[in-house]
């Protein structure tokens, strides 16, 4: 496929040659699951503008307890208009459509990872809490007798975190000065994150100027560069994440490509001229690379997989859409093979490894239902309570995951019951729970540096700071972060709430724009499915933070689409001349 340049957005269907009849409607098994898809992801985008547009999140005091503000829209919507005018003028002068793509691409990744090297230098920190117990176990990784590798210890828990438990080990046995090491992988992580989301957007949606509106929202997003000092494997996972879309989206373009050059065929013939040689092989190449990269991405962090979920449905969506092709079907049966071999195996070799080394018990880790039932916590507006840790009575290694597991079901089934009974204060609740998760501008990404509280005698907001640092976190710096974040956030939800409304149209119309054909959906349903998932689990705004990220493709074509209106409307009324916009 090849990319436009002229700052167009590609208007085919992606499901052959549409031309002959403007408006196509394709009512199959396909086209509903597309529709069901894109309602969710409606409901979820309006949801979510209105709360970011009257609701910002914040940490006075750096403890980790939220405040929440409602007095701040008529400052967002100054913000919002202020970001989209200044990429308004960018597209009016012709730059968004003249910056190659792959160069715009690479100097966000340069940015992203310099500027991420530079705030952990500045910020000069050290792990705390969850990242401190981490870098201690992966100290003392294989050390005989270590008390994280103890039944019922730290890493028994929790043996999600053996990956980046490894990872850590291996910096320090190789190079040393560990957590330098971690800043700056991070501050690459994003820097990759970066570069593999502007190139998913030009995958997606074959247009030189969307994907050029992405690069330039992510300049804007800060978090990406303050979360270089957070010793978690948040960004890693999301970078790994982010190449898992992007390949799945180069194989599937492959695809589309042979299914324009090939035309409708019988099933027969299907099987024999799908694929040349050269093209059998670039899709193979794509979807190892996409399941290796979704294989690492879970392994860092359990939690994506409600990536490999959304990437699971677009291949069971292509299926589908191809069922009367063998080849094709094949295509779709083996891209899920891959993903759950590449799953499985890396599960298996991590704990497997871990297991030879310390002599822990994988199988103990501490059950979803401990994290839900927290969730679901009213006294802590479903945030964490220190639950997983209450039932020990002073011994850790009487941890049992049974009694675990049934406590917080008797918690749950008592939150339930109470909702119920006060249906009100439940959506509250929730309504509470959820703006503290989505409407935090920074994404807990300036209080993953500058914590208040610590286990130990160290408290990072205590430490010396320089003036400007001093005011990042707490003077008029802050604050313009603060607001800046804030209209960033409602300008994304926003314009991605109208591509999507657009796409709709077009599943429908093909002369409409872009039809959002399940191929194009897989950040999108992600970003729908994390929403969903931390309704009921265990709230913390730096688990939607990779929502943003995800939901800027579609946030930068909705952009390209009001401009493109606005353009239409002043040149109806005399006050716009024309230019090659597309």
């Amino acid at each position: 496929m090849q990319e436009r340049t002229d700052g167009a957005v590609d208007l085919s269907c992606s499901k052959g040659n549409a031309s002959t009849n403007s408006k196509i409607k394709r009512v199959d098994v396909c086209w509903a699951t597309e529709k069901i898809l894109l309602a969710c992801c409606m409901l979820f985008l309006c949801v979510t503008s209105i709360a970011t547009l009257v609701c910002t999140s914040t940490y006075p005091d750096y403890s980790g307890t939220f405040m929440l503000s409602f007095t701040t829209t008529p400052l967002v919507i100054a913000v919002i208009l202020l970001q989209f005018a200044v990429l308004y003028m960018l597209d009016r002068q012709g730059i968004l459509k003249r910056i190659p793509v792959r160069k715009i691409a690479f100097a966000l990744a340069v940015y992203l990872t310099m500027f991420g090297v530079a705030w952990a230098a500045l910020a000069d920190v050290w792990p705390e809490w969850d990242s401190s117990a981490i870098f201690d176990a992966a100290s003392e990784f294989g050390v005989v007798g270590s008390r994280f590798y103890e039944p019922g210890r730290y890493v028994e828990r929790f043996p999600h975190q053996l990956a980046y438990i490894l990872l850590v080990h291996a910096v320090e046995v190789t190079v040393g000065h560990r957590y330098v090491v971690m800043e700056c992988i991070n501050a690459l992580a994003a820097g990759l994150l970066g570069y593999a989301i502007v190139m998913l957007t030009s995958a997606l949606f074959t247009s030189r100027r969307v994907a050029n509106i992405a690069a330039f929202l992510l300049f804007g997003f800060f978090p990406l560069v303050f979360y270089s000092t957070f010793a978690y494997p948040n960004m890693i996972s999301l970078a790994f994440a982010a190449w898992a879309m992007l390949f799945q989206a180069k194989a599937l373009i492959r695809l589309r490509e042979d299914e324009g050059r090939n035309g409708k065929m019988a099933p027969a013939s299907c099987v024999r001229q799908a694929f040349t040689m050269q093209s059998r092989m670039y899709v193979i190449r794509y979807i190892a690379g996409s399941a290796l990269c979704a294989a690492a991405s879970y392994l860092f962090k359990s939690s994506m997989l409600l990536v490999l979920v959304a990437m699971v449905v677009v291949w069971i969506g292509y299926g589908l859409r191809n069922w009367r092709c063998l080849a094709r079907s094949f295509v779709s049966l083996g891209a899920l093979v891959a993903l759950m071999v590449c799953c499985v195996a890396g599960v298996s070799t991590i704990n497997g490894y871990a297991e030879l080394r310390t002599g822990i018990d994988t199988s103990r880790a501490m059950p979803s239902s401990a994290y839900i039932a927290m969730g679901f916590n009213h006294d802590s507006n479903g945030w964490y309570t220190g639950f997983l840790w209450s039932l020990d009575e002073g011994d850790e290694t009487t941890y049992d995951p049974a009694r675990y597991d049934e406590v917080a079901r008797q918690l749950i089934a008592e939150e339930i019951s109470r909702m119920v009974e006060q249906p009100l204060d439940a959506l509250v609740f929730f309504a509470t729970k959820y703006c503290s998760e989505w409407c935090d501008p920074t994404s807990e990404s300036l209080l993953a540096s500058n914590w208040s509280t610590s286990p130990s005698d160290l408290v990072m907001s205590e430490r010396a700071m320089s003036p400007l640092l001093k005011s990042i976190y707490y003077g008029p710096v802050h604050q313009a972060i603060v607001f800046f974040l804030d209209g960033w956030q409602s300008l994304v939800l926003i314009s991605a709430l109208v591509a999507v409304l657009r796409g709709w149209r077009a599943l429908n119309r093909a002369d409409e724009g872009i039809a959002f054909t399940i191929d194009r959906l897989a950040p999108m349903l992600y970003v729908a499915g994390l929403a969903l998932f931390y309704v009921v689990w265990e709230a913390k705004a730096q688990y939607t933070m990779p929502g943003y990220v995800m939901l800027v493709p579609y946030a930068a074509v909705g952009i390209a689409y009001i401009t493109k209106r606005i353009d239409t409307a002043l040149l109806h009324r005399g006050l716009c001349r024309t230019h090659s916009r597309g």
